[in-house]
């Protein structure tokens, strides 16, 4: 009998932040199953053992293997952890490594294969701050909100604040408006959209008696512009 063994030798893997559920596939090698003469096991007796290398970080997690017995093919299986990649050196001081083992059922011995595995960045929305309906009464002068935003990237800062809102107010007028800074319609006056440091205040003005209800939105763009 012969040990089994993984040939050729892999290129890294690559999978992309957050990619969910992953799989790539290793080809085993192995006489004692391919001799059509006197086989003494599949493919699929072959016991398999994988770790990850804790010289490297670990940028997801190992789930579960499948060999198929008509050719040999290890496919390996693994999910995401949130949020988790290898930063602007992915390709290189940023992978994670794996290491599988092949043991022969019949005691001939075993092979290891190092396989790198890199989890390249995506940019991340960021994520707002719950912000409650606000309902102005006819006559009431103004209302207050504090708005701010995560990164769940850790290195970008929030670039800006946008704001849109559409409606009809009593003039007829259509508004559609996406735009940082001051913005002021017939009936509706907001000011002090933050840019820079991921926290701002939102001051809704009604300027005239009119009664109107409008919706407000407010988003937040990294300084990558993912919003």
């Amino acid at each position: 009998p012969s040990k089994p063994y993984i040939h050729p030798t892999p290129d890294t893997q690559i999978f992309q932040e957050d990619f969910g559920e992953g799989e790539f596939v290793l080809q085993i090698v192995d006489t004692d199953v391919t001799d059509f003469g006197g086989n003494t096991h599949e493919y699929s007796d072959i016991d398999v053992g994988v770790v990850f290398d804790e010289s490297y970080p670990q940028l997801l997690n190992y789930d579960t293997h499948s060999i198929d017995d008509a050719n040999g093919e290890l496919t390996l299986s693994f999910t995401s952890i949130e949020n988790l990649n290898g930063g602007e050196d992915w390709e290189t001081d940023g992978r994670s490594s794996i290491i599988v083992t092949l043991t022969d059922p019949n005691g001939a011995g075993s092979s290891t294969k190092n396989v790198a595995i890199a989890v390249q960045p995506v940019n991340d929305q960021p994520t707002m701050n719950l912000i409650d309906n606000i309902v102005l009464d006819q006559g009431e002068t103004s209302s207050t909100i504090d708005i701010s935003a995560t990164d769940a990237d850790g290195n970008d800062t929030i670039q800006k604040f946008q704001l849109s809102f559409t409606g009809d107010f009593d003039d007829g007028t259509a508004v559609d408006i996406i735009t940082p800074g001051a913005i002021s319609t017939t009936d509706l006056t907001v000011v002090g959209i933050n840019d820079g440091n991921g926290s701002g205040r939102l001051t809704i003005t009604a300027t005239s008696d009119s009664t109107f209800s409008d919706n407000v939105y407010v988003r937040a763009c990294d300084d990558s512009g993912a919003d």
